[in-house]
């Protein structure tokens, strides 16, 4: 059995975790795509606002950011892209980069945003985060408000996206 949770969430360093505002489970029978909730969510990384260097970093360094957009749930529903590197901005970086999600287990599904600082000499460092049950996504221009690692809110740290929800093609 699994279990689904209505839509609060906490962020617990790379985990999303929820509070439980009602309950419901889940066979793993129901985890397999059903043909009356099959959505396609188009997540467009519009731009970024003050993100922060990362820690211990000396005041010369400027960031390369990228974000990798995850969504993370039920088997079918996993996928995970990511966006092209802006060099040397990390104040108000713009990509204007749209990705297509197929979801048709939105119980179990987060969309899960990770903001990189491109290393060439070294593995690239998690700068920010965010995560979200995809059954609390609303349609719209959005204003993303990042965290740490750490879960800690960062004040400044934003993303700006466009989110559409439409019927996915499959259930017609």
């Amino acid at each position: 059995m699994f279990w689904s949770y209505d839509c609060l969430s906490l962020y617990f360093g790379r985990l999303c975790c929820f509070i439980v505002t009602s309950e419901t489970r889940i066979s793993p029978a129901r985890l397999v795509p059903s043909n009356n909730w099959h959505r396609t969510v188009n997540f467009k990384i519009l731009s970024g606002f003050c993100l922060p260097k990362k820690e211990g970093d000396g005041t010369k360094s400027i960031l390369d950011p990228f974000v990798q957009v995850s969504m993370v749930g039920a088997p079918q529903d996993k996928k995970t892209v990511r966006t092209k590197v802006i060099n040397n901005n990390g104040f108000h970086p713009v990509w204007n980069e749209e990705f297509r999600f197929s979801v048709s287990c939105p119980q179990l599904a987060l969309l899960h945003l990770e903001v990189y600082d491109h290393e060439t000499t070294q593995s690239d460092v998690v700068i920010a985060q965010f995560c979200l049950p995809v059954r609390c996504i609303q349609e719209g221009y959005r204003t993303v408000q990042l965290k740490t690692v750490g879960g800690e809110k960062l004040e400044s740290a934003k993303l700006y996206v466009l989110v559409k929800i439409s019927q996915d093609p499959r259930t017609n």
